[in-house]
């Protein structure tokens, strides 16, 4: 007797603007802000436009998109030397059910067969987009196009809402840190289904020429302390009003009610470096913080400044809660990148490792100027690791990491860079990195599945998960994708612009999903490749659900045992029917809750001439 299998995507809500059977995807061209120079890496093609004190590059090319089916996406398969004819559904409805309808996997057994073992190919993901930024309106203060057009990814309180930054927007714009009309950035909070509040605008406290004294453009990511408040840093103002002092950022403490402290305001001892490579003004403790902050196990907090410092170069740094802050190390800088051969502008947060040192990137500098990975251990002992990129070759092995490394569970580093890769038409690359220096590319973006790729996180399941913020006209909006630790890799999801453009790092929620945001995109955005070309929206913040797969299913004297693949704290509901169209599904049991990244269940009543089952995830 024969046996189908059938894996059927749906999805809650409407479709998405453009979807038949192929969905519209695109990717954001590549952005990169530098300080006086042009990246060799991303040199080929690139076009670059002047933007205030930076640089704003555009790497060559955008993305190709690769097809993604939406909609019914099925996979069959029938043992061999059997007949049967095929079970087919093109709709599967829910009917006076709490349980919502995320992402439906169909099993059709005729249930005299022995054994079946068919494991079945991941199908789609179920989005949604949770908020729309406004800019410097209410409701949903912010714009999110961040720090060199990156998003900061958001973190899960212990009250089990999502926080996040903006790099401007909110209700404050007075100030003279970037354009007075555009806000000074805000902190807000964010409930897993979406209701948004503004916790802070920076701005809100500011001296008589209009500079902010509360910090003003958070560029890095926020923290959870140990404490259950959160930390984070911004990239300009601050406090000082030392005489040879300048405001260069800060580091705070946030309540989740809002409450806001300053801890400290970079940018002391401001001086004239005459070496012959600065010949300018710089600082002793460093300053513009473009990363956020990591707690140490010794309860400190560990960081990064992108310059200055007594090498004008940035700076790793060491905070103690009451006593104050110690510059671990100091990178050299100057006008020929190629001598900085320990690196040069850490652009990204450090990675405790196991052995309990800090490990981090540099987006300049190293052997070929191309960026650096290195340790550093909590007293300032700085060893440089790996030097990205091969001399004439344009960094054909990566180039300029700006996201920082995970500590797999494997006890590898994993990570991205957002340049070049192991070909003349690489467009960033996912790598691993041994604690023993073995550097292995696992994949390179070609655009058509992104580039630029932002940091990677550890699902549940032991996979990892990121974000590209670009790609290829049309389809330039960025992507969400999935890579095992060894190399497979799978987009998972193509940004279309108005449902965001440029996605950042991801976070996964208590309850299984990722969610994350993006730099623009939203109702406002415009195709920027058509003669519509406007605004391109002011960002948004969305959720990314992974749907169970089924793995086997055996059948052993009228006992069914079915097992799926499944995110660690979904909540999954068996169900079933003995015709493929009825509406009247049956639950199997209880909801299980995965506590691993297998479920199984069984049916001991599997008598009928035919059983379709389901899993159904609960919201």
């Amino acid at each position: 007797m024969p046996v189908f299998v059938s894996g059927q995507e749906l999805e809650s809500g409407p479709p998405r603007s453009g979807e038949g059977g192929m969905a519209q995807r695109r990717t954001v061209p590549s952005r990169r802000i530098y300080r006086d120079q042009f990246n060799p890496a991303c040199q080929t093609g690139g076009a670059a436009h002047r933007r205030g004190r930076w640089f704003v590059i555009g790497c060559a090319g955008s993305t190709r998109a690769a097809k993604k089916a939406r909609g019914a996406n099925r996979s069959w398969q029938r043992l061999p030397d059997e007949r049967c004819g095929s079970q087919n559904s093109e709709t599967l409805k829910q009917k006076n059910n709490p349980i919502k309808l995320i992402k439906t996997l169909l099993l059709t057994i005729c249930v005299l067969t022995a054994l079946l073992a068919a494991p079945q190919a991941r199908a789609g993901v179920a989005f949604t987009n949770l908020v729309f930024f406004t800019y410097t309106n209410a409701p949903n203060y912010g714009l999110n196009n961040g720090f060199s057009s990156h998003a900061s990814a958001l973190v899960q309180g212990n009250d089990g809402n999502f926080y996040g930054t903006t790099w401007t927007g909110g209700n404050n714009v007075n100030g003279n840190e970037g354009i007075n009309t555009s806000g000074n950035g805000t902190i807000f909070k964010m409930t897993p289904n979406g209701a948004f509040t503004s916790l802070y605008s920076f701005g809100t406290v500011y001296d008589g020429s209009g500079e902010p004294l509360d910090g003003s453009h958070p560029a890095g990511n926020l923290i959870k302390g140990a404490d259950g408040n959160l930390y984070g840093t911004t990239y300009y103002a601050g406090n000082n009003s030392g005489p040879s002092d300048t405001s260069a950022g800060i580091i705070f403490e946030i309540t989740t009610n809002g409450a806001l402290t300053t801890l400290y305001t970079f940018g002391h001892n401001l001086f004239y470096n005459t070496n012959a490579d600065v010949n300018g003004w710089t600082t002793t403790d460093g300053g513009n913080p473009a990363a956020g902050l990591v707690q140490g196990t010794d309860g400190n907090f560990y960081g990064t400044t992108s310059g200055d410092g007594p090498g004008s170069g940035g700076t790793v740094f060491q905070f103690i809660p009451g006593s104050g802050l110690n510059t671990l190390y100091s990178f050299p800088s100057g006008h020929n990148p190629y001598w900085y051969t320990n690196g040069d502008m850490p652009l990204s947060e450090l990675t405790q490792g196991p052995d309990g040192n800090f490990y981090g990137t540099t987006y300049w500098g190293g052997t070929n100027s191309l960026g650096t990975i290195f340790r550093i251990t909590t007293n300032g002992t700085f060893t440089t690791l790996y030097s990205f990129g091969i001399p004439g070759y344009f960094g054909f092995i990566g180039a300029s990491p700006f996201s920082p490394l995970l500590l797999g569970k494997d006890g590898n580093f994993y990570g991205a860079a957002n340049c070049s890769g192991n070909s003349a038409n690489g467009y960033g690359i996912i790598f691993k990195f041994t604690t023993n220096g073995a550097f292995t590319i696992l994949h390179t973006f070609d655009l058509s599945d992104g580039s630029d790729p932002n940091g990677l996180i550890q699902g549940s399941d032991g996979n990892l998960y990121g974000t590209a913020g670009g790609g290829t006209y049309p389809n330039y909006a960025g992507t969400v994708f999935e890579i095992t630790t060894n190399g497979t890799f799978t987009n998972l999801y193509f940004f279309s612009g108005p449902d965001g453009d440029g996605p950042g790092p991801l976070v996964q929620g208590t309850d299984g999903s990722f969610y994350g945001t993006t730099s623009l995109g939203g109702p406002l955005w415009y195709d920027p490749g058509s003669s519509s070309y406007g605004v391109l929206g002011y960002g948004t913040i969305f959720k990314i659900t992974i749907p169970p797969t089924f793995q086997t299913i055996t059948l052993t004297n009228g006992v069914a045992s079915l097992t799926w693949s499944a995110m660690s704290n979904q909540v999954c509901q068996v169900q079933y029917s003995t015709n493929l169209v009825s509406t009247n599904w049956i639950n199997l049991g209880n909801p299980i809750t995965a506590t691993n990244s297998q479920v199984s269940a069984s049916d001991s009543s599997a008598t009928d001439s035919q059983r379709f089952y389901r899993v159904m995830l609960a919201s």
